[in-house]
């Protein structure tokens, strides 16, 4: 997978989260986010994952984050995870492969 952050920016009301972040992420590549609390490591997570409005380009071998093609590529496991207490895991796997349209 490549992954290409450029210009990433995000606000909230008046508070600059992330300031104009760019970096690239070959495949092969381990890259790290590290910052102390309030750094904004979270909230390029999820501008990634495609959660969260944002200002900047982000692609996933070369596909829009937003786009469904990119979401199938890229995988993101919250803190803490919204499961439905009433599905089992396997369930659960279905349920999220099935919002996405992807077989087996």
């Amino acid at each position: 997978m490549h992954l290409e952050v450029t210009g990433l920016k995000k606000s909230y009301h008046k508070v600059q989260a992330v300031k104009d972040i760019s970096f690239k992420v070959s495949s092969g590549e381990i890259t790290v986010i590290l910052g102390p609390n309030g750094a904004g490591k979270s909230t390029v997570i999820k501008c990634i994952a495609g959660l969260l409005r944002y200002e900047g380009d982000i692609l996933i071998n070369n596909l829009k984050n937003k786009t469904l093609e990119a979401k199938k590529i890229l995988s993101y496991i919250p803190e803490v995870p919204s499961l439905y207490e009433l599905l089992t895991v396997s369930e659960h796997v279905d349920f999220v492969a099935k919002a996405y349209n992807i077989k087996g």
